[in-house]
């Protein structure tokens, strides 16, 4: 995909489990820890610490060593996540490659109805009018705010159509993709929007994605169409890819860290 480094993926596996390279890792943590002793414990017997200062310290260790598992865990699933995408990503590219597989997947697509399509879409996502007066204005903007995916969608849907027939490659796709999330995010210049509301919409955006995608897989199923498998297989990369652009645009704007 896009972005990707000058090493290719298993390259930066066999880096990683290299010995060197993980013993370089231990090293650089044992030199921050030490660091922390010689800050606090220089001498112990000549600074005598305070006894509050004491208690805290005493504390600190399981403290500390429960925050850097947290990190940890959030790493290792991170690196699992971004290498079963990779994997993806890989069958994806030999599917899109194959111009006979891209063909079989843009017939059937322009057999689906998307009058129906459009119609389920938009009755999921309208508004309850039951709800009360308090939830009425969070209902208005929620619905608003999925009219708008619903609109994108279906610009999207001859967007997709043409790409087929020019037979994009996986980083055309990858473009393309990236370019929705940049819209999908996009706020009139007229208004001044808080972060967490761009992170709403662009959650939002996502949730307005994901039903679709199923709309489409159903209707693709229904059809029982030849190219169910490409299509399926295409649905989890674009979902992943378009999750995974997501997250580092939002991280950006939050000005977060990607793994929190």
């Amino acid at each position: 995909m896009r972005g990707a480094p000058i090493l290719d993926n298993r390259s930066l596996c066999r880096l990683c489990s290299l010995p060197e390279i993980i013993s370089y890792v231990e090293t650089f943590d044992l030199k921050f820890y030490q660091i922390i002793l010689d800050f606090f414990f220089s001498s112990p017997l000549r600074i005598p610490l305070e006894s509050d200062l004491c208690n805290n310290l005493r504390n600190f260790g399981k403290t500390f060593k429960k925050a850097k598992l947290e990190c940890i865990r959030l790493l290792a699933n991170s690196l699992t996540r971004l290498s079963s995408f990779v994997h993806l990503a890989i069958t994806a590219r030999s599917v899109l490659q194959n111009r006979e597989q891209v063909k079989k997947v843009h017939d059937d697509f322009n057999r689906v109805d998307f009058g129906v399509f459009h119609w389920q879409a938009d009755w999921l996502c309208s508004s309850n009018s039951s709800l009360n007066k308090n939830s009425f204005q969070e209902s208005t903007e929620l619905n608003e705010s999925f009219c708008s995916c619903n609109v994108l969608a279906r610009e999207l849907v001859g967007q997709f159509r043409e790409r087929l027939s020019r037979h994009c490659s996986i980083e055309e796709w990858a473009d393309w993709l990236e370019s929705i999330v940049d819209k999908a995010l996009n706020f009139p210049k007229t208004f001044k929007y808080s972060p967490q509301q761009i992170a709403s919409k662009g959650k939002r955006f996502l949730l307005a994605w994901t039903l679709h995608s199923s709309l489409l897989l159903k209707e693709i199923t229904l059809h029982s169409s030849t190219s169910f498998g490409e299509f399926h297989l295409v649905r989890l990369v674009f979902d992943d890819y378009l999750l995974i652009i997501m997250e580092r645009k939002l991280a950006k704007i939050l000005e977060n860290y990607l793994l929190n």
